[in-house]
């Protein structure tokens, strides 16, 4: 099974950095960082973000932030 990471996900359903963010309730910075795994993402964003877009979990790959 492939996971995808969350701009390919983000990409695909067609959203911008700017619509992810405001969908997800948190800072375009925010996201960003947390889309590159600067920033590691909170259970509760795991939650909201697979309501958002509709991928199951098992097919998000989530960054690891150091």
């Amino acid at each position: 099974m492939e996971a995808y990471t969350l701009a390919a996900i983000r990409v695909n359903k067609g959203l911008t950095v700017e619509a992810m963010a405001d969908l997800m309730g948190v800072s375009v910075d925010r996201w960003r960082r947390v889309e590159s795994g600067e920033t590691k993402m909170l259970a509760t964003e795991l939650i909201n973000f697979h309501k958002v877009t509709g991928v199951p979990y098992e097919y998000i790959n989530v960054p690891q932030a150091d």
